[in-house]
């Protein structure tokens, strides 16, 4: 079946090609690849390829050029949430805390079934009992909107968690406010979320490998490159973001022992496989 799809794509060689295209123009952090990236994420959407659009979404939160952000935008509220999830997360790591109000508002088990309706996906009766993609699209804008949100979105936030009437949902809500509620707290203050990285939550630390991207203080570089060995990977994941955006080669000696050290670690083997990219991009500095 995977063969068959990429046949209808254009054949496996050429997905692949596209796939790696992408890789490597994110690593360059080249802003001309901006453009051609745009443009292969328009396409993708004109042809339901979303292949094409998970590998071009992901590179334009890596070049992190406001350029992108329309688009990404326009697209993250998708009802499927294998897709909402990579591109909310590029915008995520565009930092355009202008797409927080409507990532909260598509934490609701409401916002999902009106646009479910209204796109013409199903009647209203279908669209209610497709439980399964409801809680993967809402579950994707929790993350999302508790990775970005500012103090200034909390009580936003607090009144979709007050909403939700599934308790399991409303569970995962409230565990994220920790983020949202960290932000209140911290604002713009690098010593702040340099501590929140020492966080017992490892919610709270992601959050933090964040903001410290968003603020690019130098000083914050030693405590991100602890981070960079987290022992959680979406952590550590939001470390190499953070410190590839705009850290320095202090890190390279650390990055390599800890790529020595999980030699083999099937928990770290994908996450380990950007730590290994962030190494050669150190390395060449």
């Amino acid at each position: 079946a995977v063969n068959k799809y990429f046949e209808s794509k254009g054949g496996l060689k050429n997905t692949a090609v596209k796939a790696k295209c992408g890789f490597v123009l994110g690593d360059l952090r080249d802003a001309r690849a901006v453009d051609p990236l745009l443009e292969a994420f328009e396409a993708a959407q004109k042809e339901n390829d979303p292949v094409l659009l998970i590998y071009s979404a992901a590179p334009l939160g890596s070049l992190a050029d406001m350029k992108a952000a329309p688009a990404l935008k326009k697209k993250m509220l998708t009802l499927d949430g294998s897709l909402r999830d990579p591109v909310m997360r590029a915008v995520n790591q565009l930092g355009d805390r202008t797409a927080v109000p409507d990532m909260i508002k598509a934490m609701s088990a409401q916002d999902f079934l009106d646009r479910c309706v209204k796109e013409g996906h199903a009647d209203k009766e279908t669209c209610e009992s497709d439980m399964a993609s409801r809680l993967t699209a809402q579950k994707a804008a929790i993350d999302h909107a508790s990775n970005l949100a500012g103090a200034e979105h909390l009580e936003a936030y607090k009144a979709v968690v007050e909403g939700e009437k599934v308790e399991d949902v409303k569970k995962y809500m409230t565990e994220r406010m920790a983020r949202v509620e960290a932000a209140a707290e911290c604002k713009v203050d690098p010593v702040c979320w340099s501590n929140k990285l020492k966080d017992k939550s490892e919610l709270v630390r992601e959050k933090a490998a964040w903001e410290l991207g968003r603020l690019k203080d130098n000083s914050t570089l030693p405590a991100l490159t602890e981070a960079l060995a987290d022992k959680d990977t979406f952590v550590r994941s939001a470390a190499i973001a953070a410190y590839w955006s705009f850290g320095d080669k202090s890190a390279l000696s650390a990055v390599r022992k800890t790529l020595s050290d999980e030699e083999g670690q099937a928990t770290y083997m994908r996450v380990n496989e950007d730590l290994r990219r962030l190494e050669v991009h150190l390395a060449r500095m």
